[in-house]
């Protein structure tokens, strides 16, 4: 006789646990704690074993049927099912203690916020190298002279002249000149 969701409900905690069979294997183990199990006693390779699926409010009869079906469909093809899922739970924890590099982060998902401003990072640094190297090869003069800080705002072989270089410089030029 096949389960209904009422008897189920109705099953009341005893001194021993006790079994609500449902066909196929599958039953619902009623616990002295008044806990409601969903298992499955199968037999592979002249084994004896047992798969749980559950709870019973949080996994309902239908639910469980399904879960059953499944199961017997692999058991069907060869495969011990209960292995299969611990398989599949070795995996998935190996995976969090273990997770892709960055190389195959970035194939999978795209760059990572780490590897985009690690090239922000190098293009600045780059940006800012370039403007050094200019601004030390801009003759400065004795201060108080415009001729240096003409040189290094627009005279040379290849002026940079982005508002940021250009101010840049200028303050460098400044600088230098007050310095010097």
């Amino acid at each position: 006789m096949a389960l209904t969701d009422t008897v189920i409900r109705k099953a009341k905690a005893k001194d021993a646990a006790y079994r609500l069979s449902d066909g196929g294997g599958l039953y619902l183990q009623v616990t002295p704690a008044g806990g409601k199990l969903w298992r499955w006693k199968y037999r592979f390779e002249g084994r004896e074993k047992l798969m749980t699926f559950g709870s019973y409010p949080d996994v309902s009869l239908s639910q469980a049927r399904e879960r059953h079906a499944t199961a017997r469909k692999r058991l069907a093809t060869g495969t011990d099912p209960m292995a299969e899922r611990k398989a599949e739970k070795a995996a998935a924890e190996d995976f969090l203690h273990h997770p892709i590099s960055l190389e195959a982060q970035s194939i999978a998902f795209g760059p990572t916020a780490a590897q985009r401003h690690k090239v922000l990072i190098t293009r600045r640094g780059k940006h800012i190298e370039r403007e050094l190297r200019y601004m030390v090869s801009c003759r400065i003069t004795a201060p108080g002279e415009s001729a240096g800080v003409h040189s290094c705002l627009g005279g040379g072989s290849n002026p940079i002249r982005s508002p940021q270089a250009v101010s840049c410089r200028k303050s460098f030029c400044m600088n230098a000149s007050r310095a010097g």
